[in-house]
């Protein structure tokens, strides 16, 4: 057994050679990364930023028959950059960092957020 991010594992890892996943509407001429999926639902969260990873966004896709969706906000998107989602275990919870207005202050510094 492995320990892993906080899990036991029964299996070891997978092995082999990586390759670049590129699914439709997902993958983009911009940046995209730190991929999440939704233990739940299935729901692919991940970053989508420019080249020059500026504007950070948090999009959210679902697999349908049809292959992944158009990404979209997620409905706890804010004004400022969003980056980084993580799933708890249970898929209860989602963190994220962000720049956000707080109490109707815009902000320069990123904090951690859970929706």
């Amino acid at each position: 057994m492995l320990w892993v991010w906080g899990s036991l594992l029964a299996a070891p890892l997978l092995g082999g050679e990586a390759v670049a996943w590129k699914p439709a509407h997902v993958s983009s001429p911009q940046f995209e990364s730190h991929a999440a999926f939704d233990p739940r639902t299935g729901d692919l969260y991940f970053v989508r930023s420019t080249p020059a990873f500026e504007g950070w966004r948090i999009l959210v896709s679902r697999c349908t028959p049809q292959g992944w969706s158009e990404p979209a906000p997620p409905a706890f998107v804010g004004d400022g950059v969003e980056a980084d989602p993580y799933f708890t275990a249970d898929g209860r919870s989602l963190y994220f960092i962000s720049s956000r207005s707080l109490n109707g202050v815009k902000r320069k510094d990123l904090d951690i957020w859970k929706v």
